[in-house]
This record gives structure tokens, C-alpha cells and sequence, in this order.
């Protein structure tokens, strides 16, 4: 059955309109979460809880609130427990902070982007510190008093220098 303008779901301007409000709202839930858990939430277990993203569903009744943790050794679930356990008054911060019909139930979700963010990140350092080792053992070149190369500890000799250049 097709719409008209009038009634609700005009079209593509109508969609890109709530989608952009959806965005706005979800940046502002996340500015005023992670206020909340920083400045006025007293549950140790939320102290290294960091808010990453919040995406609000387009009729903004659900907020997916995306977090991460400091402390990579705490413990997901608890955390969670815990987050679900301080809903109330995550919902009541966000109803006095913003001015919206209804508050959004929060879903809360481990981020596990940043997770596999900070793996590849580490993947990478090693394969950079892995490259420099072999370019800095040939830098450490040993050579003999009349300017020929020594064998190394491995009994290799270093041919980094021509024997050509008539050095």
C-alpha cells in the first residue's frame, strides 16, 4: 500500500531526515553516558568503561550503546551486569539531559572493533620492529683495521661495502 505525503514514511527526504536525527541523538546519548559514568555513577565495576558509539534506531525508541573497557584484564560480563544493573539511572541522566517523547532503551554491546583495532596494531609494531632488526645488525658493520670487513659472530662476512669502490 503506498503513502502519500501526509502520512508517516514520506519518502527518502523523510528517511535521510531521521537518520540524521538519529545520529545527532545518538552522539548526544554517548556525550552524556559517558559524563554520567565519569562524573556521578559510584559502581567501581564502571570505572574503566569507556562509551564508544551509541546508534539510535531511526524512531529512536533503541539505543545500541557500544563500550570498551580500559582495562583489557576486566571482566566483560561483569561489566555488562553492571551497565545493565545502572540502566535506570543511565535513562533517568539522559531523560534530564535531553529533551526527547521517549527515552531509548539501552542495549549495550562490547565493542569489538576497537579489540580487533588494537590487534592489528600490534601485528603491525611487530612486523616494523621485525624489519628494523635485519636493517640495524647490518649497520653494526666490523671491519679490520685496513677498512676490510670481519666475519661476523655467525661467521658470515659483511658485504655491505663494494670491494670495488677501491676504498
Amino acid at each position: 500500500m503506498a503513502r502519500g505525503k501526509g502520512g508517516k514514511g514520506g519518502g527518502e527526504a523523510r528517511t535521510g531526515e531521521e537518520s540524521r536525527r538519529a545520529g545527532r541523538v545518538g552522539h548526544e546519548i554517548q556525550r552524556v553516558l559517558s559524563e554520567l559514568l565519569v562524573r556521578r555513577s559510584k559502581d567501581p565495576r564502571l570505572a574503566d568503561v569507556t562509551i564508544t558509539a551509541v546508534r539510535v534506531t531511526p524512531d529512536l525508541r533503541l539505543a545500541r550503546v557500544y563500550f570498551t573497557l580500559l582495562d583489557e584484564a576486566a571482566d566483560r560480563k561483569e561489566v555488562l551486569r553492571a551497565l545493565e544493573h545502572a540502566t535506570p539511572f543511565l535513562k533517568r541522566g539522559v531523560a534530564e539531559a535531553i529533551s526527547l517523547r521517549y527515552v531509548p532503551d539501552l542495549d549495550y554491546r562490547f565493542d569489538e572493533a576497537l579489540v580487533g583495532a588494537r590487534r592489528i596494531d600490534s601485528l603491525l609494531r611487530g612486523l616494523h620492529d621485525e624489519a628494523r632488526a635485519p636493517a640495524e645488525a647490518d649497520a653494526d658493520v666490523d671491519v679490520d683495521e685496513d677498512g676490510d670487513s670481519v666475519p661476523d659472530r655467525d661467521g658470515r662476512e659483511d658485504r655491505s661495502r663494494d670491494p670495488e669502490d677501491g676504498e
